[in-house]
């Protein structure tokens, strides 16, 4: 939920990320919830840190952002 509100609030101005120590599938409730205020998170996926350990955070975001 929190990667869905980092990108329907900030658009393109930041490259959220979310993971957790496991996983557990999609949550039909979050995914309904967040319908409600008009967010779709139907798309994205439960993923393990593991999987982001060697993703090269910030490459170039303060070229995005316009500023340091």
């Amino acid at each position: 939920m929190a990667e869905g509100w980092a990108k329907a609030l900030l658009g393109g101005s930041i490259e959220a990320w979310s993971a957790g120590v496991e996983t557990h599938g999609m949550n039909e409730r979050a995914i309904q919830v967040m319908g409600k205020v008009g967010i779709d998170i139907s798309g994205h996926h439960s993923k393990p840190i593991d999987d982001l350990l060697h993703t090269p955070f910030g490459q170039g975001g303060a070229d995005r952002r316009g500023g340091a």
